[in-house]
Order: C-alpha cells, then sequence, then structure tokens
C-alpha cells in the first residue's frame, strides 16, 4: 500500500510539474487575474476548521548540521484517491508524511 502511494505521489508531482511547464509556455492562458478589493488574499483558518493537524519536527542538532533542512520539506496537492476532491500530502524530516 506504501508503494502504491508513493507511485501516486510521484506521477502526482510529475503531472504537476508538466501542467506548470505547459503554463509557462503557453504565456498568459493560465493566470489568473490579481485580486481586488478589501480582504484579499489568504485568510488563515484553525485545525479545528480545516481537519490538517500536521506540522514538520526537525531536531535542533539536525538544524545545526544541515542549515538546509530549515527550509521545510514539502507538499503537494492533487486528487490522488480519484474520489474528485483535492488531497493534500506533506512530507516531513524527523516525523511521518501524512495523506490528508
Amino acid at each position: 500500500m506504501e508503494s502504491e502511494l508513493r507511485s501516486n505521489v510521484l506521477r502526482l508531482a510529475a503531472i504537476l510539474f508538466l501542467l506548470f511547464i505547459s503554463a509557462r509556455i503557453q504565456g498568459s492562458e493560465f493566470q489568473l487575474p490579481p485580486p481586488t478589493g478589501k480582504g484579499v488574499g489568504f485568510t488563515r483558518l484553525s485545525p479545528e476548521v480545516t481537519g490538517i493537524h500536521f506540522t514538520n519536527h526537525l531536531a535542533d542538532i539536525r538544524s545545526i548540521t544541515n542549515r538546509n533542512l530549515l527550509s521545510g520539506s514539502g507538499v503537494a496537492l492533487g486528487d490522488v484517491d480519484g474520489d474528485g476532491r483535492c488531497d493534500i500530502y506533506f512530507c516531513a524530516l524527523d516525523n511521518a508524511n501524512v495523506l490528508y
């Protein structure tokens, strides 16, 4: 099951990369207009509202020996299980990766 999940995540990453390259090649066709009006942008939502409880832990000793790890690990979005809803895959450094 884990290898199947890993395969799906890699497939999703490849698709997102191809979509990104396609959008860059075709120009403004895939660009969204800039937001306007009061209160535009992101709104912070609590874990209780979203159901997402994820923290990327990093041991102090690892951050000292490799400063690049402070940048984090990664996240991918896509419909992994084919239910028509966007799934979120968080990668972690010192704890388990999580798929929501």
